[in-house]
């Protein structure tokens, strides 16, 4: 992920972000819960923004980068959502002085799909590139949900030979994860709140609330991006899972 669609990505957010939510309220409202979930959104985005390479544009822009990691710094260290703003318009200027990226349309393709789910990814992927293009962004999200699920259920039955889908038809995301966890397979931490950041925009799509969510097109392109990536990390975890101590995944 290029420093580019990070800081892309945060201001995004960040601009979606009216206060920090206290988690108290959260749990009742749904207002308050919408603004945790805008704000975990966020998070999710400082946190990637914070990881990125710079040193492909060190060479000839030592000046502009040794602006830019000063202000990384600061926005690492900063807790005001203005001050925040402030870090990332001043980015958002040096960046124009870097080589910028070619404008690139979305990619709605996956490599690796399992053979077994191949033609029903390839079908969600054709269906979501229609979905997005024709600016139904509700129904982008949804698909992304549903890769996630087809993406989850196959690799549960991969390490354990169980069918989720006979045995727990409608089972949700986070109960998979948790299903994964125990049969011995728990999944890197950052890819699991990944999952459960896409999952909170699903269910606000689909599920009637007082007040409509409508995403807009900023807000759905990160979501797609997230889901594609979600969805190769979790095709290759069959060749080196992650086990928690003390329990086997079953050979069957």
């Amino acid at each position: 992920m290029v420093f580019h669609s990070s800081l892309l990505r945060f201001v995004g957010f960040l601009e979606r972000v009216k206060g920090i939510p206290e988690e108290r309220e959260a749990l009742w409202d749904y207002r308050s819960k919408k603004d945790q979930y805008e704000y975990s959104l966020m998070k999710v985005a400082l946190k990637n923004l914070l990881k990125e390479d710079l040193s492909s544009f060190r060479k000839d822009n030592k000046e502009v980068i040794s602006q830019v990691e000063a202000e990384m710094k600061k926005l690492a260290l900063s807790q005001d959502l203005d001050g925040m703003r402030r870090i990332a318009a001043r980015l958002q200027e040096l960046e124009k002085s870097l080589p910028q990226p070619k404008e690139e349309d979305l990619t709605f393709h996956l490599r690796n799909v399992p053979a077994d789910i191949s033609e029903e990814i390839k079908a969600d992927l054709r269906e979501l590139e229609k979905c997005y293009d024709a600016g139904c962004y509700r129904a982008t999200i949804i698909l992304c949900g549903r890769i996630l699920e087809t993406a989850l259920h196959w690799v549960y039955y991969t390490l354990t030979k169980n069918d989720l889908l006979e045995k727990s038809p409608g089972i949700g995301l986070g109960n998979i994860i948790a299903k994964l966890k125990e049969q011995g397979v728990a999944l890197d931490p950052a890819l699991t709140q990944q999952v459960h950041l896409v999952n909170q925009v699903r269910i606000y799509s689909v599920h009637k609330k007082q007040e409509p969510y409508i995403p807009s097109k900023q807000q759905c392109y990160p979501i797609i991006l997230y889901t594609l990536e979600i969805a190769k990390s979790l095709f290759d975890i069959k060749a080196a899972p992650r086990k928690v101590p003390g329990k086997e995944i079953p050979q069957r």
